[in-house]
């Protein structure tokens, strides 16, 4: 028995642990080729920095697994495979030749004084055509500027390979809910969630919560600002002389202003709840509770009585052992245990039950009348229920 525990105790610590781990787990990260920047005309060692660059922010961001560790060109690698790099069915044989989910690639071209720098991601488990990110260096440092907007490049490409919710509530302490569950405060940015509905929650003080249910997609990013509740105008107190001049508090306005209105922003407040009779469910169930209890006593003291007769009668026969005596004496010990028990819970339950009464009649709670009265030997116990 206690191995039993001692293994039940050690399974479920184990599972805490395993759940444990699993949430301290990073997003899935994905296996991806980095191909160096291609562009004819222009020099091989601004290409080769720029490609530097474009390789160190990837394996910068948490969410790729960088797994080629030597340059790779991306024509070169469609001459091996025989295909030509722009069809889907080329990139799926380069991934799959590399054992990676994602192709990052890009070339880089002139127009006038100004660098051009594509960037071009594939995923071959999407759909989708490969999305491009094209970017404009006016510097005179070209790979100055590209780095700095190699960071944007990325998380563009993040907002438009995932999903994208981005809730901005009135005030920093007003909290944000998706699902039910609180993911912040203020103002809350969620990527990557799974595609589908989701049900947006914002609280705000002074006015009822905002809800809208809104659906994520694959590069469909979904941005929600919720606005400020109006004040309500309260009426301005009459002056002596003042003109009679009604002014209408937002509750007061017509019916069809106030339906043609956003549910963004709109103060409203609850209906009053009306107060509630108090129930007289658990002094009846209290009561009720007793009489049963009672009724067992008594059927307790009945079976006692049985025990006692069998003993006498067995003794008069002259058939009674002591093992049978044994047997009877502990059957009637247990009648008489569970009659006390019985008849203690009985006396308790019903006298809750009356005092509850008494005390509801006394707050004028619409509870029964109650009276008792004493009379030469006897007792009357009256009630309207």
């Amino acid at each position: 028995m206690r191995c039993g525990a001692l293994g039940a105790f050690a399974l479920l610590m184990a599972m805490m642990v395993g759940m444990g781990q699993a949430a301290a787990q990073p997003d899935e990260v994905v296996d991806a080729v980095v191909f160096e920047l291609e562009g004819a005309g222009v020099e091989p060692l601004l290409l080769s920095n720029l490609s530097a660059v474009l390789r160190n922010q990837a394996l910068q961001v948490g969410s790729f697994r960088v797994v080629n560790a030597t340059p790779l060109q991306r024509e070169e690698t469609a001459v091996v495979l025989g295909c030509d790099s722009a069809e889907r069915a080329c990139l799926e044989q380069m991934a799959e030749l590399n054992n990676a989910q994602v192709l990052i690639s890009g070339d880089v071209r002139r127009r006038d004084d100004v660098l051009v720098v594509s960037v071009v991601l594939f995923d071959r488990l999407r759909d989708a055509p490969a999305t491009e990110i094209q970017r404009e260096l006016q510097g005179s440092d070209p790979v100055l500027e590209f780095r700095r907007e190699v960071e944007s490049i990325f998380g563009e490409l993040a907002t438009r390979m995932t999903t994208w919710l981005e809730v901005s509530a009135p005030h920093s302490g007003d909290a944000i809910r998706i699902d039910g569950v609180v993911v912040g405060h203020g103002q809350v940015t969620r990527q990557g969630l799974p595609e589908g509905r989701y049900q947006v929650e914002v609280e705000r003080s002074g006015a009822r919560p905002y809800l809208e249910e809104v659906v994520l997609g694959v590069g469909e990013p979904v941005v929600i600002e919720v606005s400020a509740p109006s004040p309500q105008i309260v009426p301005e107190e009459q002056t002596p002389g003042a003109s009679s001049t009604l002014v209408l508090s937002q509750r007061d306005e017509p019916p069809h202003q106030e339906e043609a209105r956003s549910e963004r922003g709109v103060a409203s407040l609850a209906p009053p709840i009306a107060p509630r009779k108090r129930s007289r469910l658990g002094a009846y169930s209290s009561l009720g509770v007793g009489v049963v209890a009672l009724g067992g006593a008594a059927a307790m003291a009945v079976l006692m009585r049985g025990i006692e007769d069998d003993i006498a009668t067995e003794n008069a026969a002259g058939t009674m052992t002591p093992s049978r005596y044994e047997e009877l004496v502990g059957r009637g010990e247990s009648y008489e245990m569970a009659q006390w028990v019985l008849l203690g819970v009985g006396v308790g339950a019903s006298a809750l039950g009356v005092g509850w009464l008494v005390v509801s009649s006394a707050r004028g709670d619409d509870a029964p009348e109650l009276a008792l009265g004493v009379g030469p030997g006897s007792i009357a116990l009256r009630g309207r229920f």
